[in-house]
């Protein structure tokens, strides 16, 4: 009926499936059913070849960064083909790791990481170095306003050294 269409239709996007599914007094057999549907198209939609790290920015007011980071996750996390490391920070940074790809998954994996606390993006990037966790991508979810150190130009110039890349 209605949820195969949803399943089959372009405009329905993946993750309004799952916020759909959070959101609605609706039985926990449909829950998983929408969840089910929306991680299938996920992979439908192609696969990320790159290695990549995600830093998640979980300091005061950044309730909305943990919510992207959860969604950003999900995507990448059920089409990667690549190491994907995916990283929160604060003053300090704490690796995040999912039991699985799909929302559900990566949604618990976030559950404890509360927004507090001053702003260092470099701390994710220090912990990336620190892990030995070489990307050819990264991606920020922040406000980019820093309030404490490491800064993210002065660790993303180590980490490119200690990798050998381009700064």
């Amino acid at each position: 009926g209605r949820l195969a269409r949803a399943a089959k239709d372009g405009l329905v996007s993946e993750l309004k499936l799952v916020r759909a599914a959070n959101l609605l007094p609706i039985p926990e057999g449909l829950v998983r059913e929408l969840k089910r549907i929306a991680n299938e198209r996920l992979r439908a939609r192609g696969a990320l070849t790159v290695s990549t790290a995600i830093l998640v920015d979980k300091s005061g007011s950044m309730e909305l960064a943990l919510e992207a980071g959860v969604a950003l996750a999900t995507l990448c996390g059920s089409v990667s083909k690549a190491p994907l490391y995916v990283w929160a920070f604060d003053e300090d940074a704490f690796e995040v790791r999912a039991r699985g790809e799909s929302y559900a998954h990566w949604e618990a994996a976030f559950a404890d990481l509360k927004a507090s606390g001053c702003t260092s993006i470099g701390a994710g990037v220090e912990a990336l170095t620190r892990a030995g966790q070489r990307v050819e991508q990264l991606v920020l979810i922040s406000d980019g306003q820093e309030n404490t150190a490491p800064a993210f130009s002065e660790a993303l110039r180590s980490y490119a050294e200690r990798f050998g890349m381009p700064a």
